[in-house]
């Protein structure tokens, strides 16, 4: 009886994990991986490189970045997002190579980080433009992809792919 219980548990759990996006409208657009090895060689990301990615979602970005010995750490508000990204990275083998935090990232110490990737709503990276503009070190790298900052201008631009790279001043 009780491994009946277990296993109806067991499928009742990911029952749940597979359906919350449709139930909380709960989305995510994540970033191809092409783009994504396309941003970790824009930002430089290397041995060494303190790396943040705000809005971490899946955990893809996060696990390039560890992939390419970065100290990664991701930030992801959603705890449906926040508890897919941990199980990837688990199985992916990098689980003591990236930490997840699920915490608004507008709260954080920006200081830290060499460099920032965001993919976000315009709305959101409106907010975090004079955060970083303010907090972030000087000589950090930010990568936006898809929208820019409305009012900083760009250190680069990768039009054919939506990538915008600052970097602080």
């Amino acid at each position: 009886m009780l491994p009946i219980i277990v296993f109806c548990f067991f499928c009742l759990i990911v029952l749940i994990i597979f359906l919350s996006p449709f139930i909380f409208e709960i989305f995510l657009n994540p970033s191809h991986p092409e783009i994504v090895e396309k941003v970790m060689d824009i930002a430089e990301v290397k041995e060494g490189t303190v790396f943040y990615d705000l809005g971490s979602g899946d955990g893809r970005v996060l696990i390039s970045a560890a992939k390419r010995r970065a100290l990664t750490i991701g930030y992801e508000p959603q705890t449906y997002w926040y508890l897919v990204s941990i199980l990837k990275i688990f199985f992916a083998g990098l689980a003591r190579k990236i930490a997840v935090r699920r915490e608004d990232f507008m709260d954080i110490n920006f200081s830290e980080a060499d460099v920032f990737y965001i993919f976000l709503t315009p709305e959101k990276i409106a907010r975090l433009e004079e955060i970083l503009k303010e907090k972030a070190k000087k000589g950090a790298r930010i990568i936006t992809h898809q929208y820019p900052f409305p009012n900083w201008r760009e250190h680069k631009e990768f039009e054919e792919d939506k990538i915008y790279l600052y970097v602080k001043q």
